[in-house]
């Protein structure tokens, strides 16, 4: 069994700390904060960075000024001393979110399902996630997903000898998740855990993916192993029998229900 996303009791306290005083000194209300990255897919290395996301709501006031405003809040990554790894912060304005919501953005969908929650409306994420469930394209899912994957796959080509593990898990996990559109159709869960309990029915190939995930828990970020025949396979396979070329055409016009949404939330 692929082990289910965890991080420290520790670690979450001191994120959700840092993201109190981001949240007070940038005057706006978190939605919903969230692990994304390795941690949250379910293979980080000892080294891997923490990368929080988060949606947000900024005051009335904000939304009516005629300033530009810009609907993401970016830091600059840094070196966490009590985390003892880089702490990557960033996050979307709830308006960048309803229209990435109409364009059937995955990335949405993965940070609304995070198995690492540092901090949750639940009212309005589920608001959120029901809005953007209702009116997503699963082919434009299915083509995020086979475009990362190829571009993983292709870097995994150029070494015949030996791959860096961490590709691996950036070909296995959007690959899983193109099966799983095509095969359920249905919004495919972000973490690797999910992915293969009900996707993968090949005890040989679990064990492959089980393997990985275990020797990337003790590894560093750039280690290299040699290549797996079986995981070799699948992703091939996978992409051979679920190939799509052109990314579809946004095919939503539900503005007026993004609108209404957005004024719910922010006139709470």
């Amino acid at each position: 069994m692929i082990p289910r996303s965890t991080i420290s009791d520790d670690a979450r306290k001191i994120i959700q700390e840092q993201i109190k005083e981001f949240a007070t000194e940038h005057n706006i209300r978190i939605l919903l904060a969230i692990e994304s990255g390795s941690r949250a897919w379910g293979f980080p290395s000892q080294d891997s960075d923490y990368d929080v996301r988060f949606i947000y709501a900024q005051t009335m006031d904000d939304y009516l000024s005629i300033k530009p405003e810009r609907d993401v809040i970016e830091p600059k990554i840094t070196h966490n001393a009590l985390l003892g790894v880089p702490f990557d912060l960033s996050g979307w304005d709830i308006r960048k979110a309803l229209r990435l919501a109409l364009k059937s953005n995955p990335v949405l969908f993965e940070w609304l399902q995070s198995p690492i929650c540092y901090a949750i409306n639940q009212e309005v994420t589920q608001k959120i996630m029901h809005f953007a469930a209702s009116v997503v394209d699963l082919k434009r899912v299915h083509y995020h997903y086979y475009q990362l994957a190829v571009s993983a796959w292709l870097q995994i080509e150029e070494d015949p000898q030996q791959v860096v593990l961490k590709r691996y898990f950036y070909a296995l996990r959007p690959a899983l998740a193109v099966q799983w559109v095509t095969t359920k159709s249905q919004i495919p869960p972000m973490d690797l855990s999910s992915l293969v309990r009900d996707t993968v029915k090949d005890k040989a190939l679990e064990n492959a993916i089980l393997e990985l995930v275990t020797l990337k828990s003790t590894a560093q970020e750039k280690a290299k192993i040699p290549h797996d025949s079986l995981i070799d396979s699948f992703i091939k396979h996978v992409l051979s029998e679920h190939r799509i070329e052109q990314r579809p055409p946004v095919a939503t016009s539900e503005y007026h229900d993004a609108d209404l949404l957005f004024r719910r939330i922010i006139q709470r």
